[in-house]
């Protein structure tokens, strides 16, 4: 089985300023590789809160500098090698993450230090097309996303039950659902809703748009921004995508889990509740 815990599903500044959601992101744990995606503020506390053990972890991929995606990163990298004591695991990062770039006149990154770095296994800088393995077993290929960090990736991993998919930040450009054709379950992180685009990140419209071209068996949102969670129910806009392109889609929650097998089944950590199920 294949298992997605939501540690966060707030994003950009304000969300992440206020805790309005947690932003914590993902945590991914399959047949032999567990593993952080883009650990923001609350990755490490929320593991705890919901079962998980931080030194058990293979490899944490951070997709870029932005802070809501790497704060976290350091000390789980910290747990991986219990203190750099056991030179061990891996991390897989853009240039920006791990060596830093210019935008726009300006420094972005590097936001994990050297010493970090050096503790790992596996320290794999990545750009758009490039491939690692994890674990031996795992797959990992980087895609190309356009966004304020230049180095910016999204990442592709083959899993025991099929092709994940998850797209960070960024904006919808021809050729961005290519990439990610055969995804049997894809993350999107979705800002705003409706067309209410802010630059730099997409909003319900253009998440649509990949639901109907990659047509994934689920699509979950996530990384909502602070107007929009102040003005509603995210879950408007994902049955808005469902309703449009027969994709079945539905809006994160933090404490949601996933299970991907021969079916999908959703629970909520935080409370008891029945299962979901979707099938796939």
């Amino acid at each position: 089985m294949t298992e997605l815990t939501f540690l966060g599903t707030g994003g950009g500044r304000f969300t992440t300023i206020s805790q309005l959601r947690q932003t914590g992101g993902l945590y991914l744990r399959d047949r032999g590789l567990r593993a952080n995606i883009d650990p923001g503020p609350g990755a490490l506390l929320h593991m705890h809160r919901y079962g998980l053990d931080p030194t058990l972890t293979d490899a944490v991929l951070v997709t870029h500098a932005h802070p809501d995606h790497w704060t976290d990163a350091a000390i789980l990298l910290e747990g991986i090698t219990r203190g750099g004591i056991d030179r061990k695991g891996t991390l897989v990062a853009p240039r920006s993450v791990l060596r830093g770039t210019h935008a726009e006149g300006h420094s972005i990154g590097p936001v994990v230090t050297k010493y970090h770095q050096q503790m790992m296994a596996n320290c794999h800088e990545v750009a758009a097309g490039q491939s690692v393995s994890l674990e031996g077993m795992y797959s990992v290929t980087a895609t190309k996303q356009i966004h304020s960090d230049p180095d910016t990736v999204g990442f592709k991993i083959g899993l025991t039950h099929g092709q994940f998919s998850y797209i960070p930040d960024g904006i919808y450009f021809d050729g961005l659902a290519d990439q990610h054709q055969g995804s049997r379950m894809v993350v999107c992180q979705m800002t705003r809703g409706g067309s209410e685009r802010i630059p730099h990140h997409m909003c319900t419209d253009d998440v649509e748009r990949l639901a109907d071209q990659i047509r994934p068996r689920l699509l979950l949102l996530t990384h909502f921004g602070y107007k929009t969670l102040k003005e509603g129910d995210p879950g408007q806009w994902a049955a808005r995508i469902t309703e449009r392109t027969g994709v079945p889609t539905v809006a994160a929650r933090d404490g949601l889990r996933v299970t991907m097998g021969s079916e999908f089944q959703m629970e909520f950590l935080d409370k008891p509740a029945a299962p979901l199920v979707a099938h796939g």
